[in-house]
């Protein structure tokens, strides 16, 4: 992942390893009329999609997927570290196709959040080494967040959770919960967008169900100075990787607009939610 943290949660990043989604139904798609790797879809509530990539191809095969001359093609080129630049791309080229037969560009706000120009959806990104996790609503606010199940979580999980919180887990350190619990926080941080958010403090997890395969639903809270909202969750696990969904279906006015765009030069050097 690529965006940045308040400070408390800027520590707690440091101590983790970027984590691998995954997701139920699936279909294959074509881009570039190549061959490309499965795409696993899911609809966690009515009017939200979310969709995973697996990362298989070149940075060469996966440019073919940006405009030439636009922003994205000139960030990928500026993006040295290879493993990041084909992430990167890959999130674009999947948004492009959950977005079909429409395509609409891509921008950043002030704060690194992603938006459609268009106004007329909501999206969210996220990407680790192998793949990439984009969630598309027609209506509510959304964030997405893909985790590989994380030792090291264990040795911070103070510095996210709430007593509260710990007490949902089950004895002893259980790396599956810890990962659970920080990719739910994850994905109310970039569902709300600003980065005004202590992980720890601001955002409560409600009891939950232990994972499932076939995938759960849960609930959070956002605590802000104008008051506490309810997100939505739907959360899964495969193997070792956990991808969790948050919306606020209390609020179908959507955060971003082309009027509120934010100048890329603002945030190219620093994408906080992407």
């Amino acid at each position: 992942m690529t965006r940045g943290k308040p400070d408390q949660a800027a520590k707690v990043r440091k101590n983790t390893v970027p984590g691998m989604p995954i997701c139920c139904i699936f279909a294959t798609f074509h881009i570039s009329c190549k061959p490309m790797p499965v795409i696993r879809e899911i609809n966690p509530a009515p009017g939200i999609r979310a969709g995973i990539w697996q990362i298989s191809e070149s940075s060469l095969e996966l440019m073919k997927n940006l405009r030439p001359g636009s922003p994205d093609m000139e960030y990928a080129a500026s993006i040295r570290n290879e493993s990041r630049k084909r992430q990167f791309m890959a999130c674009r080229a999947l948004l492009r196709q959950m977005l079909l037969p429409l395509q609409e560009e891509l921008s950043v706000d002030p704060f690194g959040k992603p938006f459609l120009d268009s106004g007329r959806r909501q999206v969210s990104l996220s990407h680790t080494a192998g793949f990439a996790a984009v969630a598309v609503s027609d209506i509510f606010p959304v964030g997405i967040d893909i985790e590989r199940t994380q030792e090291r979580l264990g040795r911070v999980k103070e510095r996210f959770l709430q007593e509260r919180e710990t007490g949902m887990l089950p004895a002893g350190i259980n790396h599956d919960w810890l990962t659970l619990l920080w990719s739910v926080k994850e994905a109310v941080y970039k569902l709300h967008g600003r980065p005004d958010i202590d992980l720890r403090n601001d955002i409560h997890v409600h009891p939950i169900d232990y994972l499932c395969n076939t995938g759960s639903n849960g609930t959070a809270t956002l605590s802000r100075p104008a008051g506490k909202s309810r997100v939505a969750l739907y959360f899964t696990q495969v193997e070792d990787h956990v991808m969790t969904v948050a919306w606020n279906n209390n609020d179908p006015t959507p955060y971003h607009s082309p009027s509120r765009r934010g100048a890329w030069g603002e945030v190219i050097e620093d994408r906080k939610f992407i």
